[in-house]
């Protein structure tokens, strides 16, 4: 028997030359994620919990793909994003303490500009009820491309 999961997604392209780039905030510096990241990532990530090696690829992604992290002034985590890969830029997570003090835009607009220097297409996948995703990408002028539908394929016995 097969058990369906369906999830809707937007694809996304930004064709920007990511001018919209803002720069970092006093007390707070950018860095790549690092294996020791590993932990938070996995936990504030919507599909951890659907996953059952959801550990392993967040693993996989920090070590094999572009990334940014904003760290606060003690060195701790602020914001993240990373390429994943599917070769979407995705994962943007802000801490709750820094959330509406644009670090998710700096964040963002550095890994944008990073995968363009290295002659990347940047692209992502939104959720469709993500409605803070979509404010976003239409504030900084990203294009909706299509809308793409992913099925996870559960497989269970019947013995």
């Amino acid at each position: 028997r097969i058990i369906q999961k369906k999830k809707k997604y937007i694809c996304c392209v930004h064709r920007s030359t990511f001018s919209f780039y803002r720069s970092i905030p006093d007390g707070f510096t950018a860095a790549c994620l690092k294996p020791e990241h590993v932990d938070s990532v996995l936990q504030s990530w919507a599909l951890s919990s659907v996953f059952p090696d959801s550990r392993q690829y967040i693993t996989e992604m920090i070590d094999l793909f572009p990334s940014v992290c904003i760290l606060d002034s003690n060195g701790d985590l602020a914001s993240w994003i990373l390429q994943q890969d599917s070769g979407t830029i995705g994962m943007l997570h802000v801490v709750p303490k820094y959330r509406r003090t644009n670090l998710g835009t700096v964040t963002s607009m550095l890994l944008g500009h990073k995968l363009c220097e290295e002659n990347y297409n940047v692209f992502s996948f939104v959720f469709v009820d993500n409605t803070a995703s979509f404010a976003f990408h239409k504030k900084y002028q990203v294009e909706k491309v299509f809308t793409v539908g992913f099925v996870k394929y559960r497989f269970q016995s019947s013995l």
